[in-house]
């Protein structure tokens, strides 16, 4: 088994439909959610910072006590079970592989130190989404931090999510055409070493 650090906060879909994200919702929710989001924002401008590299290196911004966060590797591997099975059943495993293989090389994630595996407590559980007819990414890992076991919060309910961009779409999509061209550009940046503990995963095909 080997264990792998990254941190990725997925969505439901359907939070993209509700009222509450688009700026839609009871005048005194909003106002204490903004006090709650310029909370946020103001502890990621405090406590970013920039690395060796170049790259901006944040800490987790934690709305509840971690410590409540449970040891889920049991959750984990019955997750990365699941996907194996299915990706061997379909003669896919490789590509899969690939992608851990790319993540690597490009720095994006990094192999735990083999003594401190089994040690972390939280774990990211993943699957696989596949589209073979897409020539670029034909599987995309997705990893759920929502996931929970019973009577415990998920790393998810741990974390504030800070203001909502959702409510900004309609202000910047005009503006968007305003140009001939348009540009768009992903940050990428590093888990503070103190909250990596939290972002870990499982790979390979012993779970």
């Amino acid at each position: 088994m080997t264990v792998l650090s990254l941190f990725v906060n997925e969505a439901d879909i359907s939070n993209l439909w509700k009222l509450d994200l688009i700026g839609i919702n009871d005048p005194v929710e909003r106002k204490c959610k903004y006090e709650i989001d310029l909370q946020t924002k103001n502890h990621f401008l405090e406590m970013v910072t920039t690395n060796k590299e170049g790259r901006y290196e944040v800490c987790l911004p934690w709305s509840d006590d971690k410590s409540f966060l449970p040891d889920n590797l049991s959750l984990a591997k019955k997750r990365l079970n699941y996907t194996t099975s299915k990706l061997l059943a379909m003669n896919i495993y490789e590509k899969y592989e690939n992608v851990i293989q790319s993540w690597l090389a490009e720095g994006i994630i990094e192999e735990a130190p083999k003594n401190e595996v089994g040690c972390y407590g939280n774990y990211l559980p993943h699957c696989a989404v596949i589209k073979l007819s897409s020539s670029t990414t034909p599987i995309h890992l997705v990893f759920d931090t929502s996931a929970r076991l019973a009577n415990y919060p998920s790393l998810n309910l741990c974390l504030a999510c800070g203001p909502s961009l959702i409510e900004l779409i309609p202000d910047i999509l005009p503006r968007f055409r305003e140009r001939e061209f348009g540009v768009i550009a992903d940050i990428r940046i590093n888990i503070r070493k103190e909250d990596r503990f939290l972002t870990v995963f499982v790979v390979g095909k012993d779970g």
